[in-house]
């Protein structure tokens, strides 16, 4: 074989190896880099339950729901179930996760004492509802 045309060969090759190692063809879909919880806050009454929802902001690809991963920072606090229910339980303050594919995303969840009037009258201006029925002291 002329040498030029073993060299030109070798070249063909060595491309035709390089560009096919790198094909994502038949591999894995790709998903978002980023996610967000929603809501992001919430101020829940002991007893109370929330549905808190993944979402892949932007022009990111969707993501399955039921490949999302919750858990509670405190399940005494708040107890998450695996398809993003919040079920509020002892006062105090609470991180919900979600993990998707390798990417966290988290919420901070208050729980306050439904026994206690003034705490539920700082849960209804805290959700942003003006007609909460509470009387200054």
């Amino acid at each position: 074989m002329h040498p030029q045309l073993k060299v030109a060969a070798s070249c063909c090759a060595a491309l035709l190896l390089v560009t096919s190692c790198g094909s994502d063809v038949g591999g894995p879909p790709s998903g978002p880099d980023l996610i967000v919880v929603r809501p992001s806050n919430a101020t829940l009454m002991a007893g109370q339950s929330l549905k808190f929802n993944v979402t892949a902001p932007g022009d990111q690809p969707g993501l399955g729901a039921t490949d999302v991963v919750w858990s509670s920072s405190d399940a005494r606090i708040a107890a998450v179930s695996k398809d993003g229910a919040v079920k509020a339980g002892d006062p105090g303050t609470v991180r919900i996760e979600a993990w998707w594919n390798g990417v966290r995303a988290n919420a901070t969840v208050i729980v306050l004492d439904a026994g206690k009037r003034h705490t539920k009258c700082l849960a209804a201006l805290v959700a942003g509802h003006s007609d909460h029925g509470c009387q200054a002291p």
